[in-house]
């Protein structure tokens, strides 16, 4: 899946390592190693007391264009929280926890996932004032369907 995310130009990190043993087919256990991204997990990097609200619009701005990104090729997180998301220096944010992933090949499976993914998301923000500036990165109608 970060291949096919790297491809499409998204902000994920690459993997450097990855078996996964399957049984009759099935997958089992698996490990991953990806690469290393410096930043912050979203959630800590919003609330920080030194974040303006610019920087925190910025992120989200962003965001919702990896989002958008996403949506265009049918992908859904899997478990698109704050702390699966990582703002480096220069603000820009990446999705990690790529284990959950999916490319989509019906619509109607990939809205079901998207919304999945839009509660989860702004279930992080419920209690803090930061959450409004999050509020619009998932877009209520993807795909412009």
């Amino acid at each position: 899946m970060s291949e096919l995310c790297h491809s499409l130009g998204l902000a994920v990190p690459k993997f450097i390592f990855v078996a996964e043993e399957r049984w009759v087919g099935l997958p089992g256990r698996s490990l991953s190693i990806m690469e290393y991204i410096k930043g912050i997990p979203l959630h800590l990097w919003a609330t920080s007391e030194s974040r303006t609200a610019t920087e925190i619009r910025e992120v989200a701005v962003k965001l919702a264009k990896e989002i958008d990104r996403l949506s265009t090729a049918m992908i859904t997180h899997g478990d698109c929280k704050a702390s699966n998301i990582i703002v480096t220096g220069d603000h820009q944010p990446y999705f990690v926890d790529l284990d959950g992933a999916i490319q989509h090949r019906s619509r109607s499976a990939f809205r079901k996932a998207y919304f999945k993914d839009a509660r989860r998301f702004r279930a992080n923000w419920l209690q803090d004032d930061t959450g409004e500036l999050f509020s619009n990165v998932f877009s209520d109608h993807p795909l412009h369907s």
